[in-house]
């Protein structure tokens, strides 16, 4: 199984959810547990579009090397979550 960090926080109306190593995955909850459900189907559904297209995914990178040299985007508040792609 491979796993993803995504970033979490909470945010006016809900909770974000982003992927740094997947541009364009990202998906929002209503609570924390919630935005952590949403980020496993925001997942899948990434992967099932990048393979229907005949392409693989990116490898993830480590939690260490995104908080070496985080995204431009990321701020305080953000929470890091190992999300794993459910198969």
């Amino acid at each position: 199984m491979v796993s993803y960090i995504a970033f979490i926080t909470d945010e006016p109306g809900g909770f974000a959810v982003v992927f740094p190593d997947l541009p364009g995955c990202c998906s929002v909850g209503d609570s924390f547990d919630h935005a952590v459900e949403m980020a496993h189907e925001a997942l899948s559904l990434y992967a099932d579009a990048v393979q229907a297209g005949g392409r693989t995914l990116p490898p993830p990178r480590r939690l260490a090397t995104l908080q070496a040299t985080p995204p431009d985007w990321i701020e305080p508040g953000y929470v890091p979550v190992a999300i794993t792609l459910r198969s």
